[in-house]
C-alpha cells in the first residue's frame, strides 16, 4: 500500500505541472515589470536544526528560479510546479526558459517535459523559447517531440547579445562555476530596464567584468551561497556580494539607484535570513526570500 501511496503521489504531481504549463488556473499574481526570487534549497545542517524553529517565517525556502513580467523565466528547478502554484505564475505564459547550466537545483528537463503532449494541452500555444549552452541542449535530447510541443532552442555564447522579443535582449556572460560544462551568468535588457542575473558564481572572469561596462544595471541578482563563510571562488559570500557590489559601483556598471540582490542561500552559509540582513545592515544590499517581488 505504501508503494501505491508513493507512486499516486507521483503522478498527482506530474499531472499538477502539466496543469500549471496548460494553465487551468486564474490571473497570475506576478505582474507588471517584476522579479520573483527564491532561494535555494532545504536547509538541512543539523547545526542549524534549534535556530531554524525561531526563524520559521523565511526558514523554508525553494530551489532558485526567477521570473521577469511572467514572460522570461531563469532556470528550471525540481521546484517549479510549488513556486507556480504558490506565487500564482503562469506557465504556459512563459515565452522564454533562460537557462545557466545543468546542475538539477537549476535545471529539471523533466519538468519541462511536462510542457509537451500528452500531457498538457495549451490553447493558442506561442510557443516557448529555451536558451542556454549546448550541455543544456543535450539533456533535452529524446525527452519529448520539441518541434511538435512548439519549444525552440538556441544555443548561445558568452558575451554575444541576443534579440528575445521586440522590448528583450540577452547577453550570457561566463560564471565562475562549473568549468566541466560552463555556466552563463546573463543581463537582460527589457523595456528599458537592465537586471543582471549572476547565479551560479564566484568571482567573475575578467572577460565578464569588461563585457559588464557596457551596461547600466538596474537590479543584480548575486550568489551569496556561502552566507557568513569567506568565500570568493564557484559560488559567492557575503564577502563576495560586497565586494562585486563595490566594484560595480566603481566601475560604473551599477548606481546609486541599482539595487543589489543577494540570493541562493544554503546550509552551508551557516546563517538564517534574519542573520544574512544583519550581515548585510548598512550596505543597501537586499536579502532575498521566497516570493519576493521587485518592481523594476
Amino acid at each position: 500500500m505504501r508503494g501505491w501511496i508513493g507512486l499516486g503521489c507521483a503522478l498527482a504531481v506530474a499531472a499538477g505541472l502539466a496543469a500549471a504549463w496548460w494553465a487551468i488556473r486564474g490571473e497570475p499574481r506576478v505582474a507588471g515589470a517584476a522579479v520573483a526570487l527564491a532561494g535555494v534549497g532545504l536547509v538541512a545542517a543539523r547545526a542549524l536544526a534549534a535556530r531554524e524553529r525561531d526563524a520559521r517565517a523565511r526558514l523554508f525556502v525553494s530551489l532558485a528560479d526567477r521570473a521577469v513580467d511572467g514572460v522570461v523565466l531563469f532556470d528550471l528547478s525540481p521546484d517549479i510546479y510549488l513556486q507556480s502554484q504558490r506565487e500564482g505564475l503562469r506557465l504556459d505564459r512563459i515565452r522564454h526558459l533562460v537557462i545557466s547550466h545543468t546542475h538539477s537545483d537549476h535545471f529539471h528537463p523533466y519538468s519541462l517535459q511536462m510542457r509537451a503532449e500528452p500531457f498538457a494541452h495549451i490553447p493558442g500555444d506561442e510557443g516557448l523559447t529555451v536558451w542556454g549552452n549546448a550541455f543544456v541542449h543535450r539533456r533535452l535530447e529524446g525527452l519529448a517531440d520539441w518541434d511538435a510541443a512548439r519549444v525552440r532552442r538556441v544555443t548561445v555564447e558568452a558575451g554575444r547579445t541576443y534579440p528575445v522579443d521586440p522590448v528583450t535582449r540577452l547577453t550570457p556572460l561566463q560564471a565562475d562555476h562549473f568549468p566541466e560544462e560552463g555556466c552563463f551568468n546573463y543581463v537582460l535588457e527589457r523595456d528599458g530596464r537592465t537586471l543582471f542575473y549572476g547565479l551560479d558564481s564566484g568571482w567573475f572572469p575578467e572577460a565578464s567584468w569588461e563585457r559588464l561596462r557596457a551596461f547600466r544595471l538596474d537590479v543584480a541578482i548575486l550568489d551569496c551561497t556561502h552566507g557568513v563563510e569567506p568565500n570568493l571562488r564557484n559560488h559567492g559570500s557575503v564577502a563576495s556580494v560586497r565586494a562585486i557590489r563595490d566594484r560595480m559601483l566603481a566601475e560604473g556598471i551599477g548606481t546609486p539607484s541599482t539595487r543589489f540582490v543577494a540570493t541562493h542561500f544554503s546550509h552551508n552559509g551557516r546563517a538564517l535570513h534574519h542573520e544574512l540582513e544583519e550581515a548585510f545592515a548598512g550596505t543597501g544590499i537586499l536579502v532575498a526570500y521566497d516570493g519576493m517581488r521587485l518592481a523594476i
